[in-house]
C-alpha cells in the first residue's frame, strides 16, 4: 500500500494493485468528489451503488464520520479491496457492505468478471458480456434495500452500475417516488444504447430535475445529478 498524495483522502493508504493512478494522485473524478462532499453537508447517510474500490465511501467516512455509509458491490475481488482499504485506514469498521448487484429483481444473476474491474456488468446487451469469465451474484431491488435500512430523503446516493441504471430506477420506484433522495446517476449508453434517455424519462416521471455534472463527458457516458 502507498499513501494518497493529495485531495480529501490525502494520507490514506491505498492498494498499489489498482491500476488507475488518479486515486493515488488524489485527482480521481474531482468534480464528482467535490459534489459528493457538498451534498453530504445536508445528508445523514451515503449509499454507494457500484462501490468498486470504495474510494467515495472512504472519503465520506473520513470527512463525515457520523454519516452512515452503505456500499453495494457484486464482485468478490472488489469486496476484498474495499475491506482492505477500510481496515488499513479506520480502527472501527463502521460501515455496511452488501455483496450484491442492484436492479429490478431479487435473486441471482450472471455477472461478468473481466480484468476491467470498473466495467463489469450483468446487462447482456453490453459487449462486455461477450468476454471473460462469468460468475453468479446476488441481485436486490432498491425498494427492498430502502425498507431494510429504513432510508428516507436524507440519504445521498451515487449510482455507477455499468448499464443497469434503468433497472435500478425501476426497482426503486416506490422509494424514489415517496422520498425523492438526491443522487448522482452515471448513465452508460456504451453498455446499453438508449439507457440514458430511459433513465431521464423515469426521473422526469418521478418529479426529478437533473443536470449534467461531468464536464469531460465521454460519448455514451454522461453523469447526472438528480434532485
Amino acid at each position: 500500500m502507498v499513501r494518497i498524495q493529495r485531495g480529501p483522502l490525502k494520507g490514506f493508504l491505498w492498494l498499489l494493485s489498482i491500476s488507475d493512478s488518479r486515486y493515488i494522485l488524489g485527482t480521481y473524478e474531482e468534480g464528482q468528489t467535490d459534489l459528493i462532499l457538498k451534498e453530504m453537508k445536508s445528508s445523514k447517510s451515503f449509499a454507494d451503488f457500484g462501490a468498486n474500490s470504495g474510494y467515495y465511501s472512504l472519503m465520506v467516512k473520513k470527512m463525515y464520520s457520523n454519516a452512515e455509509v452503505f456500499m453495494f458491490e457484486p464482485l468478490p475481488k472488489n469486496i476484498q479491496i474495499i475491506e482492505n482499504h477500510f481496515k488499513a485506514n479506520f480502527s472501527e469498521q463502521n460501515y455496511h457492505l452488501d455483496p450484491c448487484a442492484v436492479g429490478n429483481m431479487n435473486g441471482t444473476i450472471e455477472f461478468t468478471d473481466s480484468g476491467n474491474d470498473s466495467a463489469n456488468t450483468y446487462k447482456k446487451e453490453s459487449s462486455m458480456h461477450e468476454f471473460g469469465e462469468k460468475i453468479e451474484v446476488q441481485i436486490t431491488k432498491l425498494d427492498d434495500l430502502a425498507e431494510k435500512y429504513n432510508w428516507d430523503s436524507s440519504i445521498f446516493m451515487k449510482v455507477d452500475i455499468e448499464g443497469a441504471e434503468e433497472d435500478f430506477l425501476q426497482g426503486g420506484l416506490n422509494f424514489l417516488r415517496k422520498f425523492k433522495p438526491k443522487m448522482i446517476l452515471a448513465t452508460h449508453d456504451t453498455h446499453v444504447p438508449g439507457v440514458e434517455k430511459a433513465c431521464l424519462d423515469i426521473a422526469t416521471d418521478l418529479g426529478y430535475q437533473f443536470e449534467v455534472i461531468n464536464d469531460d463527458k465521454i460519448k455514451g457516458q454522461v453523469d447526472y445529478l438528480l434532485f
